[in-house]
């Protein structure tokens, strides 16, 4: 019986890896393909390409600037903007601040302002696995160090209290998201008070703005505009998010 179960596992296994390598194997000559085909200034057909290997789930930084130089090209400016954001939470390159500020202007779109708060907050974003294991690590010595207090007989006095707000600043950091998503209006769309389709309509907000996420309630999204609270379908967002 174990043999069986250990032949069918070793079999799942096999086909799986199969499987991912060869998929791994079709993504990389697509992009070569693209790449191909955007040097020699085929930029249409290179991006049909770049834009399959991005659906499935797959991209490269350089692909992201060449997929947002065609949108732009194609005057496409809402995608060349979601491209930009998008390479540039994976990569953060400042000069890529100024082609986005550079676009934004040009479209009169808002939300694309940018100070030293928005790049800190970008660096946080980037390395928040370090920052979780350095609270961790922090966390570990900092309880051993109670321990070896308590095993001397010192009063640890604010002591216990100081580890139970590290403890608490991994738990919030862990658990919870506290830097606010952003997205891009793709289509020109509807804010409504409440999310509902029967609620009442307060505006109108066209496609390129970028808006900060403040939560999501089913398919609606609460977002903050010129000073109110409105609620956006998520079929008219495009979510700035690393993969």
């Amino acid at each position: 019986m174990f043999s069986k179960i250990f032949r069918i596992l070793l079999t799942f296994i096999i086909i799986s890896y199969t499987s991912a390598v060869y998929g791994s194997e079709n993504t990389i000559k697509i992009i070569g393909s693209a790449d191909s085909l955007f040097e020699k200034k085929h930029y249409t057909e290179s991006m049909e390409l770049y834009e399959r290997c991005f659906h499935s789930g797959f991209y490269t930084p350089r692909m992201l600037i060449r997929l947002s130089l065609i949108k732009e090209g194609l005057g496409d400016y809402t995608y060349a903007l979601y491209y930009l954001n998008l390479y540039y939470s994976n990569i953060h390159d400042k000069s890529v601040l100024k082609k986005m500020d550079e676009l934004a202007s040009r479209y009169n779109l808002e939300g694309y302002d940018y100070n030293d708060l928005v790049f800190f907050i970008a660096l946080y974003d980037r390395y928040y696995t370090y920052v979780v294991f350095a609270f961790l690590t922090a966390s570990a010595l900092f309880l051993f160090y109670l321990y070896l207090m308590k095993r001397r007989k010192r009063t640890l006095g604010l002591r216990s209290l100081l580890f139970m707000v590290i403890l608490g600043a991994v738990y919030i950091i862990s658990n919870y998201n506290i830097i606010p998503g952003k997205a891009i209006i793709s289509n020109d769309a509807s804010l409504m008070s409440a999310p509902s389709a029967g609620a009442e309509l307060i505006g109108q907000i066209n496609k390129g703005h970028r808006v900060t996420i403040r939560r999501h309630m089913d398919i609606w999204y609460e977002i903050k505009w010129h000073g109110k609270t409105a609620y956006v379908r998520e079929n008219n967002l495009l979510f700035v998010e690393k993969k």
